[in-house]
């Protein structure tokens, strides 16, 4: 992917939120669109267990997360996928030409 951009926060009811927008010719190659935006949503009941998977339970979860994803290779795909191999459910959009796709 040319261009991507993460933010990851905890709402107000504890859950952790994290948003990933893709850009570039990498993204037509993959999505079929210029620009991609996809998001998951852990219960704040799971987020102990995405920390311990990512290694560390002792740091912000904000900052565990953000950091992995600060990797150029690393997507938000690559810890879907880590967390599906835990069975750590979340909930899951994306927005593809301004359509939103919703899997809870």
């Amino acid at each position: 992917m040319d261009q991507k951009l993460e933010s990851v926060s905890v709402n107000k009811t504890g859950d952790l939120e994290v948003r990933e927008e893709l850009s570039g010719p990498g993204v037509m190659e993959v999505y079929e669109c210029e620009y991609y935006v996809h998001s998951i949503l852990v219960k704040r009941n799971k987020v102990p267990l995405v920390a311990a998977v990512l290694g560390n339970q002792k740091d912000d979860i904000t900052e565990v997360v953000f950091n992995k994803l600060r990797d150029e290779d690393y997507y938000l795909a690559d810890l879907m996928d880590l967390l599906d191999s835990k069975l750590i459910a979340y909930a899951y959009t994306a927005q593809v030409d301004g359509v939103v796709h919703f899997r809870p």
